[in-house]
This record gives C-alpha cells, sequence and structure tokens, in this order.
C-alpha cells in the first residue's frame, strides 16, 4: 500500500496555469458566490474530508463522495479572495493528506492522489507488529448498517460494584442502534426487576454484575460496545454529538488490551467528553457544565487503598485533563485525538484544545495497545465525584458513597425525567498511523 502523506502547502494557481492534470480527481469551482467540490468521474478517490481555513461560519469539516458535491456559500469565509483547504483523500490504496489555496473567480481541475513512492516512517502499532508507512488508515466505522461487526456488546449491571454507575448494560436495540448513518447510544429505564440475558461478567462475588439483583434493581439501561481491534500510536478522527442531560456522561475511551470490564481501576484515556448538566461547577467554582469538552488520562495507584481520595490528594485527575469551552456542543463537532509516543494532542474542529506531555504518564499509557470503548452512562464516582463537584451541585442532591444512591437519584424525578437528549450520537470513526512530528 503507497502512502504519502504531503505535507506542504501547495499553490495550484500557478500550478495549474503551467499544467492542467490529465487524471484529475477533484473539481474546484469558486465562480459564482458559491464554492463548488465535486469528484471527478473516473476519480480513484473514493472519498474526501475537506476542512475550509479561515471559514468559522462554516461546518466543521465537508464529506464528499463520488458523484456528490458540496456547495458553499462564499460569504462565510473570513479572507474573501483566496479559498485554503485541508484535505483527506482516500483511495482503495492510499491516504492522501493535501493542503491547498484556491483564489476567487475561477474553475480548477485538481490530482489530489499520487503515484510517487512517498513513505513518512510510522511509530504505530497493530497487533504486535510495527506499521510501515504514516497516513494510512487502520480502522473506519462509517454506521452505514446495524450489524457493527467490528464492536462487541458489554453486558453488566454496574449497581454497587468498585467503580458503581446508574445503568445496566445491555444488548437492546433501544439503547444501541443505527439510524440513517448515525449510531445511537440512550439511556432508558430498566424493568427487568431479576437478571440480564447474555451478560458478559464473570464477576460472582461479592455482587453478581449478571443478577439476581435483590435490592440492587437497576434504574436505567444504556449500551456500551467495544472493539475487537486494537492498537499504539495513531491519529483518531471522529465526528459525534455528546449527549445533553443531567448526570449524563458520555465514554469515548482507549482500553488497555490487557483488560477487559471485569478489571477494576483500569489506566485509560478518554478520548472527548462533557458532563451533561445544565449547571454544574467543581468547588473551586469553576464550571464543568455541558458545554465544556474535556479529554483526559486516567491512572491509578494499585495499591492505593482509596483511589478516589488519592486523585483528590495529589491532583492527578486535574493536572492531566484538558478543556475547551464550546457553546454549541449540541450540534456535531469533528474531534481529533493524536497519541505519539511522548505526547497526546487534543483537537476539536481541527483547533487545539490541550495536550498531555508528562513522561510518567505516557509511559504508563505507552505500555499496552488500547481497544476502543463506546458507551454512556448515568453517574459515575470518576465522572461525578464527591469530593470535585461544587456541594449544592450534587452531594445535597445525592452522594455517590451511599450504598443505594441509585435510588435516591432515580426518585428525585426533577434530575431526570425532562432529559432533553439523554443520547450519544456517533457519525463516523477513523483511525490513522501517525509519525512522530504530525501536530
Amino acid at each position: 500500500m503507497k502512502i504519502c502523506l504531503i505535507l506542504t502547502v501547495l499553490s495550484f494557481i500557478q500550478w495549474l496555469e503551467a499544467y492542467n492534470p490529465v487524471n484529475a480527481d477533484l473539481s474546484v469551482d469558486i465562480s459564482e458566490g458559491n464554492i463548488i467540490f465535486k469528484l471527478l468521474d473516473g476519480s480513484k478517490v473514493k472519498s474526501a474530508h475537506i476542512v475550509i481555513e479561515d471559514c468559522p461560519n462554516c461546518q466543521p469539516g465537508y464529506f464528499v463522495r463520488p458523484s456528490e458535491s458540496v456547495s458553499i456559500d462564499i460569504n462565510k469565509l473570513s479572507k474573501p479572495d483566496v479559498v485554503k483547504i485541508r484535505g483527506i483523500y482516500e483511495t482503495s490504496d492510499q491516504v492522501t493528506t493535501k493542503i491547498s489555496e484556491y483564489k476567487i473567480g475561477k474553475q480548477e481541475t485538481v490530482s489530489v492522489t499520487d503515484s510517487s513512492d512517498c513513505c513518512v516512517q510510522s511509530e504505530t502499532i497493530v497487533n504486535g507488529e510495527s506499521q510501515k508507512c504514516s497516513g494510512t488508515e487502520i480502522f473506519a466505522e462509517d454506521f452505514t448498517d446495524d450489524k457493527l461487526s467490528q464492536f462487541s456488546y458489554d453486558v453488566r449491571s454496574m449497581i454497587g460494584l468498585d467503580e458503581p454507575e446508574m445503568v445496566a448494560y445491555v444488548k437492546d436495540k433501544e439503547n444501541v442502534n443505527v439510524e440513517n448513518g448515525l449510531l445511537y447510544i440512550n439511556i432508558t429505564q430498566f424493568t427487568n426487576k431479576k437478571s440480564l440475558k447474555d451478560c458478559t461478567s464473570k464477576i460472582t462475588k461479592p455482587i453478581n454484575p449478571c443478577g439476581p439483583f435483590k435490592n440492587l434493581v437497576p434504574k436505567f439501561k444504556s449500551g456500551r460496545l467495544y472493539s475487537t481491534f486494537s492498537f499504539k500510536y495513531g491519529r483518531i478522527h471522529m465526528r459525534l454529538k455528546l449527549p445533553r442531560a443531567d448526570f449524563v456522561f458520555p465514554y469515548l475511551i482507549l482500553q488497555p488490551a490487557n483488560t477487559n470490564f471485569d478489571t477494576p481501576f483500569v489506566d485509560h484515556i478518554r478520548l472527548a467528553y462533557n458532563h451533561g448538566n445544565e449547571v454544574l461547577q467543581d468547588r473551586d467554582n469553576r464550571n464543568m457544565h455541558r458545554n465544556i469538552v474535556f479529554s483526559s488520562v486516567i491512572t491509578h495507584e494499585t495499591d492505593a487503598p482509596n483511589v478516589f481520595q488519592r486523585l483528590k490528594q495529589d491532583k492527578t485527575y486535574q493536572k492531566y485533563k484538558v478543556s475547551k469551552l464550546c457553546d454549541n456542543s449540541n450540534e456535531f463537532h469533528d474531534y481529533t485525538i493524536i497519541w505519539h509516543k511522548n505526547k497526546m494532542i487534543f483537537k476539536i474542529d481541527d483547533k487545539e484544545y490541550g495536550r498531555i506531555t508528562d513522561k510518567q504518564i505516557m509511559d504508563k499509557i505507552n505500555k499496552n495497545e488500547h481497544f476502543l470503548v463506546l458507551a454512556l452512562t448515568v453517574g459515575g464516582d470518576l465522572n461525578f465525584n464527591d469530593g470535585e463537584i461544587l456541594r449544592a451541585h450534587k452531594e445535597a442532591i445525592f452522594s455517590n458513597s451511599e450504598p443505594n444512591h441509585h435510588i435516591k437519584f432515580f426518585e428525585a424525578i426533577h434530575l431526570w425525567k425532562d432529559w432533553k437528549d439523554p443520547s450519544l450520537v456517533i457519525d463516523y470513526i477513523r483511525i490513522f498511523t501517525t509519525n512522530e512530528s504530525e501536530e
């Protein structure tokens, strides 16, 4: 497979005056008040993901597929004379990234594929094998059908466990479904009073997550998927919409491949998340509400008698958490995470909002390949930690330390009865190999 990652900005204006590509892939028409991108007949490009630079009113990205076109109003541009785009172009055997400039008032045809044998050494590892070239697509899920063949379901109750949550994860189309090319993970009420069908947990004591539940009956149910694919180091692209519902929390996680959901206190990477609450602050009066997007690396000390007390004392959770205010977080956004050996870079709509570079943390995370976890939950000790959140916004209502706090939450009907959007919605997830210099 040939992979050519072209990092230099090309001036197509001067180039096209001398040469019009014979094997053109893309038509760019900026002559009638709109920018129109179209993949040409005969092009080898299967899909193009285009980001318009210097266009604050544009969508985060546009997908162009064969026989389709995308039209964008020129008036949305902040620079009215030049259009600068960043494109990722996928063929059957090549992924090419190009940054290009186009002049307003012209129609141009461009070749975006390259037959040269260009390969930047990758640092990515898949199934124990080093990958040759940077820029290779190693995982793609566009949710075109409901088979979800690249994922498996985890089924268990989370009530009363070491890291309790207020849901049971089930395999149910009410909670996990694919519709119009989108994956929906939804929170609904749990009505089963006995046990779970097809439970995947092997734990039997002190509490059996499969049931029978006795006095630990879950009040809500949701879905948790995990990938059969694992990797170490790479560039992850996700387009999704985060939930907006009090005490609802999304999981978009990379979990070590040498662990499973029976393993307690697992170090992991939280790719992107928000707290679903309309109003939420920590004890230093800093906002944590639904319009703030976070990413973090969570690590634990295996010999700590109380991991959450340790996190509070040494500020590990705070130290390795980055955040971004996003006033329209209820809309779809593009999230990019670049995982290198020495750092992790987090972006939203192609704009960086934080990075983690601490060597001790990176060394822990880098020990293993990781698989992908997609889930949606209610509560959670680490997600809504008693010691972190302003007392009036949580602990005055319920405390995680209470054995039956899930019942107390359920009885506070005003917190969940009018949930407007208790769903995590994902358009696509794609993972590429990376190299040590990629930013």
